[in-house]
């Protein structure tokens, strides 16, 4: 089952596709080697723009999850990127009761080699399972050293897409806990959500929420009152931000400043600042440092916001 999440009348997301792997997204939760030799790779993303997992150096040891299925065709598929020496492969294994494989599959070993290396890749086939069980499909190298990069995994059952999505459950979405994350939202905004399930023909009934999403944080390393109020002061090229005639014609010394709205929601040695309006010119959760004068700032790029107290 799919659910579509709108705004009003708007499309913002479709999520779940019979997805049967949870945590794809960021690579959560429970995957058989991970942290060992698997860890997130910091330095890219897959081409959905989801986090990947990286075997650097080492052979064997393969990625994955043990899912349970019916007897049935299922469709495999993700991305990944190949590091291989010359006569290395990286192979995708199906099945393993080292890592709880139970069922019977039928599927041929997917094998790639150096010609593969070098660019994203988007792997799909499907598996024939002939005696229900646990599916463990696993990719991993024949040999060291070389690397693996991998993402947005996805097992649907039947003779599918592959295109990917999260599990609904990654979003809190049970029969009795309806609770979803939409992404890209404006700070301190209302907006009128609605959420209906969807067979892939047509939209079931809908339900409707009114949400305010929360304002931009900003931490402040001393102690403010809670629910205290205060005017930060939005500045784009103040002097010391960038060489001095890096700046656009007429911003020397600064400009475009806005008066920020802001409100202590969190007190104690740090405290931290809710913007209470639609300001978004900057990253959330940033954190000031103090001046000599006494007085915070936060800096990004050629941007700067200002607390005096």
């Amino acid at each position: 089952m799919q659910y579509r999440i709108r705004n009003g009348d708007r499309l913002i997301t479709t999520i779940g596709s019979g997805n049967l792997y949870t945590g794809t997204a960021n690579f959560s939760g429970s995957w058989f080697n991970k942290g060992n030799p698997w860890i997130i790779g910091t330095n890219r993303l897959d081409p959905n723009g989801n986090a990947v997992l990286l075997q650097r150096d080492h052979a064997w040891n393969g990625l994955g999850q043990a899912i349970p299925v019916s007897v049935g065709t299922y469709t495999f598929s993700c991305w990944a990127y190949f590091e291989l020496a010359e006569g290395q492969t990286a192979n995708f294994y199906m099945g393993d009761t080292q890592y709880s494989g139970t069922c019977e599959v039928h599927a041929p070993t997917i094998r790639y080699t150096q010609a593969d290396a070098g660019k994203w890749i988007r792997v799909k086939f499907t598996v024939d399972i002939t005696k229900a069980g646990n599916l463990a499909i696993r990719p991993e190298l024949n040999e060291g050293p070389g690397n693996i990069y991998l993402g947005s995994y996805c097992l649907q059952k039947g003779i599918a897409d592959g295109q990917w999505s999260p599990n609904p459950t990654d979003y809190g979405i049970t029969d009795r806990n309806n609770v979803y994350r939409v992404t890209g939202l404006a700070p301190s905004t209302t907006y009128q959500l609605s959420v209906a399930p969807f067979n892939g023909l047509r939209e079931g009934p809908k339900e409707t929420v009114t949400v305010h999403t929360r304002g931009l944080h900003v931490t402040v390393p001393t102690q403010l009152p809670m629910n205290a109020t205060y005017n930060l002061t939005y500045e784009e090229y103040a002097l010391g931000l960038v060489p001095i005639g890096n700046e656009p014609s007429g911003m020397f010394g600064g400009g475009n400043k806005q008066t920020v709205p802001a409100k202590v929601v969190s007190s104690g040695p740090t405290s931290v600042l809710e913007i209470t309006s639609s300001f978004n010119l900057m990253n959330d959760n940033m954190t000031m440092k103090q001046l000599e004068d006494g007085s915070f700032a936060v800096y990004q790029d050629y941007k700067a916001l200002f607390l005096n107290k």
